[in-house]
């Protein structure tokens, strides 16, 4: 039946890495999870995430997104080493329009509606939050626009 996983946001949960501060990922997904693009976490620089909460993740084509994002993560790689540089994070705040966004578009349909593992129902004691992006292909455009723009919405250091 397929019931009781924790879909989505479970196995990052179960590694747990430990951000700026030593703040856990338990700690910081406490009452709701934050990412900017689903790909990164703020207060966790170069951590990067593939099919992580927020992104097309289960209602893409898993194999050919799961390419779609290896490939993003490596150009930004790629930008780091060229540039000298060391650190990307998210910067302040972007994780919020990012996760409006999420939910604007998921509220087009009746998934947040649903008792289901999409919003973390099946977990007793997590919270709920709608963890998919439904944008489909449009999400691909949204990296490399991004990426076009000089890793937009992340800060770059040495």
């Amino acid at each position: 039946m397929a019931t009781g996983y924790d879909a989505i946001t479970g196995a990052m949960q179960r590694l747990n890495p430990k951000g700026r501060g030593g703040i856990s990922l338990n700690q910081e997904w406490a009452e709701r999870f934050n990412t900017y693009l689903g790909m990164t976490i703020p207060k966790f620089p170069n951590l990067f995430m593939i099919h992580g909460p927020e992104t097309p993740s289960v209602l893409y084509n898993m194999p050919l997104g799961a390419e779609l994002e290896a490939e993003w993560i490596r150009d930004c790689i790629g930008h780091l080493r060229e540039q000298n540089l060391a650190t990307i994070k998210p910067a302040a705040g972007v994780e919020i329009p990012w996760s409006e966004e999420v939910l604007e578009i998921a509220n087009e349909t009746l998934f947040p509606l649903t008792d289901s593992w999409y919003t973390g129902a099946n977990i007793a004691g997590k919270h709920r939050q709608f963890a998919v992006y439904l944008g489909g292909p449009l999400f691909f455009e949204r990296l490399a626009g991004v990426a076009e723009n000089g890793y937009e919405g992340f800060v770059l250091s040495k």
